[in-house]
């Protein structure tokens, strides 16, 4: 069989879901164009006809996890009415977790540190799945917000700096600085907590953790929001 014959068939998407065996089985460093091109019986240099090399290949592989995660995550979310934002918060969070929990692999390329690559520019715009992600979880603060629910942190206790950072990062949302820091609080915090578990950090304690995490991850929503559904 020719590369000739078999080039046509190829598509991104094929080689996101060769390249994402690869990391399930090998991690990070497992996903290099030789092997990709291996599972898909063609020569490497079929593949360059679809990406520039190996860093644009990870690039459509963060891409798509992320996708998957966002979908699960804003599924979740809506699945319980709008005006419940802890509870939208606490679906948002537990479908993260199970995604994690599923998908160690593809949860520690989307956040380990640091990185391997960043999603590319595309995808990271409003559509991407990069985007989509923060706003499954984003929308839900601004939610808070609009129904008197989020707890805010004063402006003047920011420093400048921070201040003006928060700022920029909210515009998109019509988010204050006060109203983005719980928000950045929130992912930060959440991810350590799911982080740690996915790793099996805490096995010298807790042969099954479920239950520490999930208490957390509830506290974590009481510091972030105030009491209510």
């Amino acid at each position: 069989m020719t590369t000739t014959e078999v080039s046509p068939r190829l598509t991104v998407d094929r080689l996101v879901a060769a390249a994402r065996r690869l990391l399930v089985q090998g991690g990070t460093e497992a996903v290099v164009v030789r092997e990709v091109a291996r599972a898909l019986s063609v020569a490497p240099s079929a593949m360059y006809k679809h990406v520039s090399g190996r860093d644009e290949l990870l690039s459509h592989l963060v891409a798509s996890c992320f996708a998957e995660l966002a979908e699960r995550c804003a599924q979740a979310r809506d699945s319980i009415p709008y005006g419940r934002p802890r509870a939208r918060l606490a679906a948002a969070t537990e479908a993260l977790r199970n995604w994690a929990i599923a998908h160690p692999a593809e949860f520690a390329l989307l956040f380990a540190n640091p990185r391997p690559v960043s999603p590319s520019p595309a995808d990271a715009g409003p559509d991407g799945g990069y985007a989509r992600f923060g706003a499954a979880f984003i929308t839900i603060f601004v939610e808070a917000r609009d129904v008197g629910r989020l707890r805010t942190n004063p402006q003047e206790d920011l420093t400048p700096r921070l201040r003006s950072q928060l700022r920029d990062a909210g515009e998109h949302w019509g988010l204050d600085a006060a109203n983005m820091f719980p928000v950045v609080v929130g992912l930060q915090r959440m991810l350590g907590i799911v982080s740690v578990e996915v790793t099996g950090q805490l096995g010298w304690a807790l042969h099954d953790p479920t239950d520490y995490v999930q208490t957390q991850l509830a506290e974590l929503a009481d510091n972030l929001l105030t009491p209510g559904p």
